[in-house]
């Protein structure tokens, strides 16, 4: 996505693809967005469309360039790199500045990375992987990944049958453990 910024103060128009906060970083915060494109090969078109609406006003060109490597290049870097070893005092500084260190330490997830991580865990049972689902009109039980995904005539959850008779196991099992009967009346019995 190219936007093209119109900046008044300095008579300037910036065509870049980078994000938003690294223009205002290099250039300010005031200015106008006057075009938007995702084809990059049509900057050129609409770059003069633009000069003809503002004939006074500088382009600056604030983008970012790729290039693919061929592969006999990357051979000869991948090539130029075996065999060369750091020495020690190098190795130290590099250690010493990983110690303690996270990667993300100090910095923080965006709103919206925060709002797409959190949607797309909604539903999932983390300690369970599934959840169970019940249908009283097929009289059928399953298991889903994610509590949003419930089918239509489903309810969360398992069978009365199936839970009643978890009940009574667990009952009859407490009953057995916990009976008043010592071993001394086992043995006159």
């Amino acid at each position: 996505m190219v936007n093209f910024y119109l900046f008044n103060k300095t008579r300037t128009i910036i065509i870049s693809n980078h994000p938003i906060d690294k223009v205002r970083k290099k250039f300010g915060h005031s200015y106008e967005i006057i075009n938007t494109i995702k084809d990059e090969s049509s900057i050129e078109v609409i770059k003069v469309k633009t000069l003809r609406s503002y004939p006074d006003y500088k382009v600056v060109n604030f983008l970012k360039t790729t290039w693919t490597l061929s592969e006999e290049t990357k051979k000869k870097m991948s090539l130029s790199k075996i065999g060369r070893k750091m020495d020690e005092p190098t190795k130290a500084k590099i250690s010493n500045t990983m110690k303690g260190k996270s990667n993300f330490e100090g910095k923080k997830h965006r709103l919206e990375s925060r709002q797409k991580t959190s949607s797309t865990k909604k539903g999932i049972c983390t300690h369970l992987k599934h959840v169970w689902i019940y249908s009283p009109v097929y009289d059928k039980e399953r298991r889903i990944e994610r509590r949003n995904d419930i089918p239509e005539n489903y309810r969360l959850g398992r069978s009365q049958e199936i839970i009643e008779y978890w009940m009574y196991t667990l009952l009859e099992s407490n009953k057995l453990r916990h009976s008043t009967n010592s071993p001394k009346e086992k043995q006159s019995n």
